[in-house]
């Protein structure tokens, strides 16, 4: 969210050219609907639970004058508490729940790109 309002002033030459607001809403409402996901866009009966939760008791998040410049602004991944998806949390406080251990998915993913280099 950070680069796309830099580069956005950047582009425009004008600070004022995409506000924090809108850039939140691509993030979660706008990049549901250009995933296909229309379940995905709000939390409301019928839809997937997916969301995160996020720390602001950090430095990077104060002052909470504006929780919302501060996720498009501050806020980072060392923020994120927990995500859920479908309604599963899937990570939280540093401790990750996909059904495999996290040292499983890494060996394979270096698996796997081994192969694809060793194919070139």
């Amino acid at each position: 969210m950070f680069l796309v309002t830099g580069l956005q002033k950047i582009l425009k030459q004008d600070a004022s050219a995409c506000p924090a607001d809108e850039v939140l809403k691509m993030a979660c409402v706008t990049g549901a609907h250009c995933m296909g996901l229309p379940d995905c866009d709000t939390l409301a009966s019928g839809k997937q639970a997916d969301l995160i939760l996020m720390d602001l008791n950090q430095p990077n998040m104060q002052p909470l004058h504006n929780i919302v410049k501060n996720l498009v602004y501050s806020g980072s991944k060392q923020n994120v508490k927990l995500t859920m998806v479908a309604g599963k949390i899937l990570y939280e406080n540093g401790e990750f729940f996909v059904g495999e251990a996290p040292e499983e998915i890494y060996a394979r993913a270096n698996r796997m790109v081994g192969e694809i280099l060793a194919e070139n």
